[in-house]
């Protein structure tokens, strides 16, 4: 049977909050993980400066940040394009994702960069430090495999 109507029927939709809450979400728990309180990842007491370990925690928050705006963004243009595309969302999504992977293996690598350093100077006892010894917190992540 031919369907004659002239109702338009609704295709593949999705909902702007759905983009904008799971990337938040996810967001959220790549962020949270990252917080000292919790009691997550393995420190590393460092008795000598290693310059190199600076901007691994700036990098991996700025892409926690870069995925929140993804996903805000995603929400926008959802809610903005008619009739809605069915790849958009996704690739939201993917993008999110892509970038709290590569906060986590940032991380990764940080803490890889730590570990050096404290086998390096694994000689010096912690108390006969110049200074008060750093202190490098390595938060790898859920999305690091």
């Amino acid at each position: 049977m031919i369907d004659q109507s002239n109702e338009v029927k609704p295709g593949f939709s999705v909902h702007p909050l759905l983009v904008f809450g799971l990337g938040w979400l996810l967001g959220l728990a790549s962020l949270v993980e990252r917080v000292p309180l919790i009691g997550h990842g393995r420190q590393y007491g460092l008795c000598h400066p290693v310059p190199s370990l600076g901007p691994f925690t700036g990098t991996a928050l700025v892409l926690i940040g870069g995925a929140f705006l993804a996903s805000s963004f995603g929400a926008v243009m959802v809610a903005r394009t008619s009739p809605p595309r069915r790849v958009f969302p996704i690739a939201c999504l993917l993008i999110v994702s892509a970038l709290l992977t590569a906060a986590d293996r940032v991380d990764v690598h940080g803490e890889r960069v730590a570990a050096e350093a404290v086998r390096a100077y694994a000689s010096v006892p912690a108390d006969q430090c110049d200074y008060t010894p750093d202190v490098y917190t390595a938060t790898p992540g859920w999305f690091s495999w």
